[in-house]
């Protein structure tokens, strides 16, 4: 009988200065094959990657190959030093369907030749994920350093580019039109990041993290302590020139500085071109629910929005602190410099500080600032103009109630069926906007409570479960715009209410949610009844039904 028995696997130390290193998926789990000179396919269980000497650069690569989708790779550098400036190569590169996890330890440095990334990974549809780590938490950390057309870390030129960082200390510099870490020239960026140290450059043109030039930037950040700087015309994270930003912040420690033109998180410069006659790129969407960031762009585009000529969609909600300055003609939070809009929610306890930059607002767009209503008490919003002259708000500070929640069920900031409304109307006991003044709550006095008196008194805005719901709302050219950040959501306000808006000048009210916007003329809904009328409105997905003292009038909507 034959026996045949599997080659033995060894863990080895690979030594960068011995020749060029590829390593592939093993044909068993945990294993690698390993090559080198005339080694070839030698089986590994724990690949580390070195230099006999880390001060001496090595002008040898390492190739990760994961092949298929199966796959998964594992790779520790250990105080590794490539540079392949003076080649057209790439330092590291790692290719492949299946997945590849690199573990730092020690110092490593990577610096590639043109058109090649630092640490590359080029991202393609059916290519795997790479994720760099620092599972060991010894302060391991790399430089990677793009040569021209290349990302720091990510793509090659002209290539899209994904990559995972859940840690480490990391030092990214986009070579020319290359970003930091992302895409590089005419790429695009999907960059993930969970942890680490991180601070990335862009190239010029470029984004610290995210599209390289005429490229956007896919970017979601959970965690770590997180420095981006974009060069000329790209976003400090977002897109870089004509290219958008899409960025999601849960968390972390963040500091954006976008270039001249390019917003400090969200758009690159947005490019008209007169080919077609339109703007292209330039747009930041951007959803922030937690952590502390700080973004500013350096001239023209928003803190937090949208690059020059970009319109920003900004969310900004739950425990969160933002810090947000626009250049030269950009805005705080919103829209960059020229003729964008903004759509802009804030919900939940927010503390945000915005500057305008010259000629644009602190929060908005070319329409002018906009109003907020319904931030959770202990809410903070602070704006200044370009010299730094307070221009808040009324509904920017929300104080926090001094006897905490009512003991009967009363709301502190929306409607309440049964008990006094701290912070709006009641359908069991009237309030304006402090203590209960048209009776008390069924299930119990309100405590002291202070909170803000409405913007819009008489004006109720309510979700799904019927309960308040925060909105943002527009005024400007005889127009109350109303927007929410939801599916369903409905308003009531009273005839008398209407008169006394259209008495200030206003003659049209849109109200919008996610998939529906409707527009109402002032004048004929006066024209239906008296002054305690009420008139209600309720978007539910792409619907809308409007009543008027109780009667389907919705044939008044367009």
């Amino acid at each position: 009988m034959l026996t045949t028995l599997a080659a033995p696997a060894f863990a080895d130390t690979w030594c960068i200065e011995n020749g060029n290193i590829t390593v592939k998926a093993g044909d068993t789990k945990g294993t690698n094959k390993v090559s080198q000179g005339s080694i070839i396919d030698k089986v590994d269980t724990n690949t580390v990657i070195t230099n006999n000497n880390k001060n001496t650069a090595s002008s040898n690569t390492v190739t990760i190959e994961a092949k298929d989708k199966d796959d998964k790779v594992e790779v520790k550098l250990d105080n590794v030093n490539i540079d392949t400036s003076k080649q057209n190569k790439a330092a590291v590169s790692v290719t492949g369907s299946g997945d590849t996890t690199i573990e730092l330890d020690g110092d490593n440095k990577l610096k590639s030749g043109s058109a090649h990334a630092g640490l590359e990974h080029n991202k393609t549809d059916t290519s795997g994920e790479l994720t760099i780590q620092d599972n060991n938490k010894d302060g391991g950390s790399l430089k990677a350093t793009g040569g021209q057309f290349g990302a720091g870390i990510g793509g090659a030129g002209v290539n899209d580019a994904q990559v995972k960082i859940t840690g480490g200390k990391i030092t990214a510099t986009g070579g020319e039109f290359g970003a930091g870490i992302g895409g590089g020239f005419k790429g695009s960026g999907d960059v993930t990041i969970t942890g680490g140290e991180i601070h990335a450059n862009g190239g010029s043109y470029s984004a610290g993290i995210g599209g390289g030039e005429y490229s956007s930037g896919k970017v979601t950040i959970s965690g770590g302590e997180i420095t981006a700087t974009g060069s000329y015309l790209g976003a400090g994270i977002g897109g870089g020139e004509k290219g958008s930003g899409d960025v999601t912040i849960t968390g972390g420690e963040i500091t954006a500085n976008g270039g001249s033109y390019g917003a400090g998180i969200g758009g690159g410069k947005g490019v008209y071109l007169a080919s077609d006659k339109k703007i292209h790129g330039g747009d930041g969407k951007v959803t922030i629910t937690g952590g502390k960031i700080t973004a500013t762009s350096k001239s023209f585009g928003a803190g937090i929005g949208g690059g020059s000529n970009g319109s920003g969609d900004v969310t900004i909600e739950g425990n969160t602190e933002v810090n947000a300055a626009g250049g030269t003609g950009g805005a705080g939070i919103g829209s960059g410099a020229g003729d964008a809009k903004a759509n802009i929610t804030l919900e939940g306890k927010v503390t945000i500080v915005a500057k305008a930059g010259d000629g644009n607002v602190a929060i908005g767009d070319i329409n002018g600032e906009q109003e907020l209503n319904g931030l959770a008490p202990g809410s903070n919003v602070t704006r200044s103009d370009s010299e730094g002259n307070d221009i808040s708000l009324p509904g920017d500070k929300v104080p926090t109630p001094s006897g905490g929640d009512t003991a009967g069920g009363g709301s502190t900031d929306g409607d309440s069926a049964g008990g006094g409304s701290a912070g709006g109307d009641s359908a069991g006991g009237g309030s304006t906007g402090g203590g209960s003044t048209g009776g008390d709550s069924t299930g119990g006095d309100s405590a002291d409570v202070s909170v803000q008196e409405s913007v819009f008194p008489g004006l109720v805005v309510t979700g799904k479960d019927g309960q308040r719901t925060s909105y943002t709302s527009i005024r400007g050219n005889n127009i109350l715009s109303l927007r929410v950040g939801r599916f369903t959501a409905s308003f009531r306000i009273s005839l008398s209410t209407l008169r006394q808006l259209r008495a200030e000048g206003i003659d049209t009210i849109t109200f919008q949610t996610i998939l529906c916007s409707t527009t109402l003329s002032v004048d004929e809904l006066l024209a239906m009844g008296g002054e305690d009328t009420p008139v209600a409105l309720a978007h539910s997905m792409g619907t809308a039904r409007l009543t008027v003292g109780g009667e389907d009038h919705s044939e008044l909507l367009k």
